[in-house]
């Protein structure tokens, strides 16, 4: 996928009320278990934004039947909308979700969002990601919280 790193510096960081509450629960859990459940609620968070980013990704309007990719594949308009996927990954206790487009579709996050010197900017994942924080806030909340139950209701016992 491809992946956008500076857009972290334009964010805030958001601030989850019970965040505390949760992680103290979370670190009861054995390790495998938490970051399980990490993991999935951080990728349930990553949805919204994966709508959100679809909705304002461009679509070429062009009457220009199929365009052929760097793998020699002809795509019609809407492929890169069709591309923005998530991928979630836990390394070392921190879960990261990443959202761009497939490697297909780089254009959409290299030359799209950025532009370039021939081609102005049309950002779409930076404001994406900035209209769905509330909403990926509320939902990793619920998540985990939903997580950290069901794993102590059928799971191994907490430490």
């Amino acid at each position: 996928m491809g992946c956008l790193r500076w857009w972290e510096k334009s964010l805030a960081k958001a601030i989850i009320l019970g965040i505390e509450e949760l992680v103290t629960q979370l670190n009861r859990l054995p390790p495998a278990t938490a970051g399980k459940a990490l993991r999935q609620a951080v990728g349930q968070a990553a949805t919204p934004v994966v709508q959100e980013a679809r909705l304002r990704v461009p679509v070429r309007t062009s009457p220009q039947r199929g365009m052929r990719t760097y793998k020699g594949n002809i795509k019609g308009p809407g492929f890169a909308k069709q591309s923005i996927a998530k991928r979630t990954k836990l390394a070392n206790g921190v879960a990261i979700a990443y959202v761009g487009a497939k490697k297909e579709a780089f254009y959409a996050t290299q030359f799209v969002e950025v532009g370039t010197q021939f081609q102005r900017e049309q950002p779409w994942l930076v404001p994406a990601l900035e209209a769905a924080q509330p909403k990926s806030i509320r939902t990793i909340q619920r998540a985990l919280s939903r997580k950290i139950l069901q794993a102590v209701r059928n799971g191994p016992k907490i430490k």
